[in-house]
């Protein structure tokens, strides 16, 4: 993967409205929103909130309804079999549209050509989390940490292939530190394992951490 791709992860996770034809008239009734990974994760929360605001601007209800698997493939396929009349829309992130093409060499879609974007709506850092009570209390601490006990932490992601794991794997690539991987089928349930001590660390956006 191209490494200023790779470096634009760490700094923020982007996410954005796209839909086969927004630009039509909304009279024909509701209209539902995709979310491709699990509740409770970034792209969920963003869904749910834009959804209020949007359905109130247009007149219609939106509903938001999660498509989780393959990182997000799966809820891309369902909005691109859906009909193109405008009423289908998806919430995308950088992992969608930025990982997703590069990070695998067969795609059930294409973002440049499947796909109209209609807004860039947040953009959203990435930071290291961990328990109030662990060893260490900054970047510099966990460092030392890790590299005096190679293979001892742990850090959760996501899953395989998303954000929060490449961003964990350049932060080990430039730091020189081993640090296990432990992948989880979303945020919520791996921010929830870094609570209770589960797992040690992880690299989540603060939407989700906060």
């Amino acid at each position: 993967m191209n490494k200023k791709m790779i470096a634009g992860i760490l700094f923020l996770t982007s996410f954005m409205l796209a839909g086969t034809c927004f630009a039509q008239s909304y009279q024909n009734g509701p209209l539902k929103m995709i979310a491709p990974f699990p509740a409770g994760g970034s792209t969920d929360v963003i869904a749910r909130l834009i959804s209020n605001k949007l359905g109130d601007a247009l007149g219609q209800p939106v509903y938001v309804k999660n498509k989780a698997g393959a990182h997000g493939s799966i809820g891309l396929q369902a909005v691109l079999a859906a009909p193109a009349d405008g009423q289908t829309l998806a919430m995308v992130s950088i992992g969608t549209n930025g990982i997703n093409p590069v990070l695998y060499k067969k795609s059930s879609y294409d973002v440049n050509k499947d796909f109209v974007p209609v807004s860039l709506l947040v953009t959203v850092p990435i930071a290291i989390v961990t328990r109030a009570d662990a060893p260490f209390n900054d970047l510099a601490g966990l460092i030392a940490y890790a590299r005096a006990n190679p293979g001892k932490l742990t850090f959760a992601s996501a899953g395989n292939g998303g954000s929060s794991h490449l961003v964990s794997e350049m932060f080990m690539m430039r730091s020189g530190v081993d640090v296990v991987h432990v992948p989880y089928k979303g945020f919520a349930p791996a921010v929830s394992d870094v609570i209770a001590g589960q797992v040690n660390l992880m690299f989540d956006t603060l939407l989700t951490s906060t």
